[in-house]
């Protein structure tokens, strides 16, 4: 498990608890398998590929500039 793998599964939490969705229906829209969602988010899935995240951040509406727009992937060095 990589670091980058966590900042992730927690971004992707927050983002579906934001908007008062469950995993289920994120899942449904998405066309993600629930299962592969919640590894995400556990920290159980170790390459977690752009594609997948593009196409998470389409079902909640987000652009995946927005997605990435938290410490440290906003920091400039």
């Amino acid at each position: 498990m990589n670091e980058d793998s966590l900042l992730i599964g927690h971004r992707m939490l927050s983002e579906i608890s934001n908007r008062n969705l469950t995993v289920s229906e994120v899942g449904e829209k998405s066309g993600i398998g629930e299962q592969t969602i919640l590894n995400i988010m556990n920290g159980n899935e170790p390459d977690v590929s752009l594609s997948l995240i593009k196409q998470f951040c389409f079902t909640l509406n987000m652009s995946v500039k927005s997605f990435f727009d938290f410490e440290p992937y906003n920091q400039k060095d």
